[in-house]
């Protein structure tokens, strides 16, 4: 009897022990078990396809996900609100890169650098344009999250119907393709574009600023924005309204996107972040039908690009700041980003190295265009300039009273160069 009870206290004090050591485990794989992250994006697509995810996230770490979509009318305003009054609702925020000197400026944001560090996250996986640009006065301040690339779509059909064998390279070819591709009684349009007044205006038109070698800043800040290359660019890009369906002056973005959906452009100018929606066929009628090019850019110039897109970043106000963190770097792993890229409709596109070298992932139309632009990208706003988000209000109205016949494109930006300079001197650049 006495050796029974022996091995009875002998087999509980073994399950005791096993499930301490069980649980201590546990515990130091999910060190932030219990914890609460709130995180708020635009209310996208994409945003739609990670929240789906997170249910895997959540198993693996025990950390719990309030993911919080907003419309972009409202979003920088919840964000700003947040950070500025310190609440720390949000541990992380996903903002647009515009906004990246008013946050990064005001000293909103975490410097990412010492996570990066203590992790050993892969952060040469990620194209050094961009690394550069998130980067602010030495601080890492977000990752590029969704990037995107304003680059050609065009309907594959209509152009074999017409007998062009290639894609337009330069913008006299680009101008003869729009066009002969017009034929307004059949309600198709050779070229669709958004010049209304907002940052996508801006990001249509910079890329052929750049490319006719024009140019917005000098080495000393002061701006080169009415100089005969920029203007030529203007001159050109509001010629082309010519072609385009009508009311494109006030056209925004989602009816430039709803246009190509429909088939009603040949080309149209959009974010590569929309290719994937080209073949929802509960979205779009060209499923199948749509290929991409690079933007056209003058003979003797250089082809280029915009890029933009969203982030991640960790407020400083954030009161979860090591577990934000470890959803940061699911969110970003290789993995993820590829479930993510191929969920059908999610218009999610890849940023690191690695992903996009992915088999499956090259398999995707819109990728090849999308590489080809990235190499030669640049970031349609400075990130430098706190005073940035005052200078893009004065640039789109330079480009719609241009579009609108209001001025001339030497008079349009002879106006926006002085107030550009005003809105400089005034902060003190040239001291």
């Amino acid at each position: 009897m006495n050796l029974l009870r022996k091995y009875v206290f002998f087999v509980v004090i073994c399950t005791v022990l096993t499930l301490v050591l069980s649980l201590g485990v546990f515990a130091q794989d999910k060190p932030y078990a219990g914890t609460t992250v709130t995180i708020t994006s635009l209310n996208a697509a994409w945003a739609d396809a990670a929240i789906a995810i997170l249910p895997e996230f959540e198993q693996l770490t025990g950390i719990k996900v309030v993911w919080e979509p907003l419309p972009f009318d409202s979003i920088h305003e919840k964000q700003v609100t947040d950070m500025a009054a310190g609440m720390g609702t949000y541990d992380i925020i996903s903002f647009d890169n515009p906004w990246l000197a008013e946050f990064a400026g005001s000293d909103w944001l975490e410097d990412l650098s010492p996570y990066v560090e203590k992790t050993n996250f892969p952060i040469e996986d990620y194209p050094a344009q961009l690394m550069e640009y998130w980067n602010f006065n030495g601080k890492l301040v977000a990752l590029p999250f969704q990037p995107d690339c304003r680059m050609v779509f065009y309907r594959k059909d209509i152009f074999e119907n017409a007998g062009f064998t290639f894609t337009p390279r330069y913008w006299d070819e680009f101008e003869i393709a729009a066009e002969k591709l017009t034929n307004a009684q059949e309600n198709i349009y050779g070229w669709d574009f958004s010049p209304a007044r907002t940052i996508v205006a801006l990001v249509e038109l910079l890329p052929w600023i750049w490319s006719n070698d024009g140019g917005l800043f000098d080495k000393d800040h002061k701006p080169i924005i009415n100089g005969p290359k920029a203007v030529e660019s203007l001159d050109y890009y509001v010629s082309l309204k010519k072609f385009a369906p009508p009311g494109v002056e006030s056209r925004l973005w989602d009816e430039l996107f709803n246009n190509a959906l429909q088939g009603i452009s040949a080309m149209s100018v959009q974010p590569s972040v929309f290719a994937g929606q080209m073949d929802d066929p509960k979205l779009s009628k060209v499923v199948g039908k749509m290929g991409y090019f690079p933007m056209p850019y003058p003979k003797g110039g250089k082809m280029s690009a915009a890029i933009g897109g969203w982030s991640l970043a960790i407020p400083v106000s954030s009161k979860n700041k090591d577990a934000a963190w470890e959803l940061i770097r699911f969110l970003t792993s290789t993995e993820i980003e590829k479930k993510m890229a191929l969920t059908p409709g999610s218009a999610s596109t890849p940023v690191r190295i690695s992903t996009l070298s992915d088999p499956e992932i090259r398999k995707q139309e819109y990728i090849s265009t999308f590489l080809e632009s990235l190499r030669v990208a640049n970031y349609a706003n400075s990130s430098k300039i706190v005073e940035w988000a005052e200078i893009q209000d004065y640039f789109t109205l330079a480009i719609q009273k241009a579009v609108m016949g209001e001025a001339t494109a030497q008079q349009a930006f002879d106006e926006l160069n002085a107030k550009i300079y005003e809105i400089m001197e005034k902060a003190g650049y040239y001291k």
